[in-house]
């Protein structure tokens, strides 16, 4: 999901398509250990939005999009979502944080 150019929501499907990142990606100051690629290129607005997964039928948050390498075949990457998840606890004292309940997505 994406807003990009600010035209609105923008939902395109895609797979994972490479656990491991090349070290190009390394260049935008990521650890590529905390990172995936995806297939479908991301375009501009597309950074910072939200990459899911469907597992068994239940949606889940897999990790915020990044970029995308246009020079090398639009590569599409993603910061893995317990890479943020991490840090923010390291941060915030997430259990006194109230969370309302997640949708079982059925």
């Amino acid at each position: 999901m994406g807003n990009p150019l600010n035209v609105g929501i923008n939902v395109r499907e895609g797979i994972v398509s490479s656990l491991k990142v090349p070290e190009i990606v390394s260049a935008a100051d990521v650890v590529t250990a905390n990172a995936f690629m995806v297939s479908n290129g991301l375009n501009p607005g597309d950074s910072g939005a939200p990459v899911l997964g469907i597992r068994d039928g239940v949606y889940e948050l897999v990790g915020l999009s990044q970029g995308t390498f246009v020079a090398y075949q639009r590569m599409g990457w993603v910061i893995r979502i317990n890479t943020f998840v991490t840090r923010l606890a390291s941060q915030v004292d997430l259990r006194r944080v109230s969370t309302p309940p997640m949708p079982s997505g059925r």
